[in-house]
């Protein structure tokens, strides 16, 4: 059976930093918690590639359910 409690974090622009302490609290309450840096490249003040960060939210999505399947 899988685990159905899973959080996925995405920070806004920034400092992933504001948002480690929260995915440390859900982690320590036993709820995985993926917590990644946003990719640099198709990404700046001047030029934004929603398709490629929505890309890397589905690779997230697909990583956590493999975990899971462990």
């Amino acid at each position: 059976m899988t685990n159905p409690n899973c959080w996925i974090i995405i920070h806004g622009s920034g400092n992933q930093k504001s948002v480690r302490k929260e995915a440390e609290v859900f982690a320590e309450a036993g709820i995985v918690t993926l917590l990644y840096n946003k990719r640099s490249k198709g990404y700046s003040k001047t030029n934004r590639s929603y398709e490629l960060l929505a890309q890397d939210l589905v690779f997230g999505v697909q990583t956590l359910q493999n975990v899971q399947m462990l």
